[in-house]
């Protein structure tokens, strides 16, 4: 019952709501209230769907990963490997292209000791930032990936461990360090 001019009024309201959203979102982020706005980031996406602004939508989308990106930072800097580990891995579940999320899985696994996921995470970086010409990333990932096998190399070779340190290399040789042309 709110008639034309009543209908015009919500429609218009509608329109603005997931702007509303978005703003509120960056606001948060901007104090440095990573959660609440990853939270509100989420609503934005939830709000800008139901009204059918898919700019929106696609926007605040973007940046959820991002900040879980950020809380891995933090947390790893603080020595929190299963938190950092969590936030990374969200990161990829909703950004399965985020070279840097994948980089910073392969330092933890490097941390940690866990070569398979090492070698499996530094492999995604090295992928992924070729194909974005992330030439940073690239450089970063293929220094920490040669590093890393170089001295499981060297080890394996001072403990007699003949195999090991040929697998290494192996794995070492398919690590060009030249950058892309």
């Amino acid at each position: 019952e709110l008639g034309e001019e009543g209908e015009d009024r919500k429609v218009q309201t509608e329109m603005l709501l997931p702007n509303l959203h978005y703003n509120l979102a960056m606001k948060l982020f901007r104090e440095e209230k990573i959660e609440e706005a990853i939270a509100q980031f989420k609503k934005t996406v939830e709000v800008a769907t139901k009204y059918n602004d898919m700019d929106v939508a696609q926007k605040a989308s973007r940046v959820v990963p991002q900040l879980h990106y950020q809380l891995g930072n933090d947390k790893f800097g603080k020595d929190d490997i299963d938190g950092a580990l969590a936030e990374f891995n969200t990161a990829v579940e909703l950004d399965s292209t985020y070279a840097k999320a994948y980089y910073n899985l392969a330092r933890i696994y490097r941390k940690t000791e866990n070569t398979e996921l090492f070698q499996k995470n530094i492999d995604k970086t090295i992928a992924l930032a070729l194909a974005q010409n992330d030439s940073r990333t690239l450089k970063a990932a293929k220094t920490v990936g040669r590093d890393y096998f170089l001295i499981k190399a060297n080890n394996a070779r001072t403990e007699k461990k003949y195999g090991e340190a040929i697998s290494y290399g192996q794995i070492l040789s398919l690590i060009h360090i030249s950058e892309p042309t």
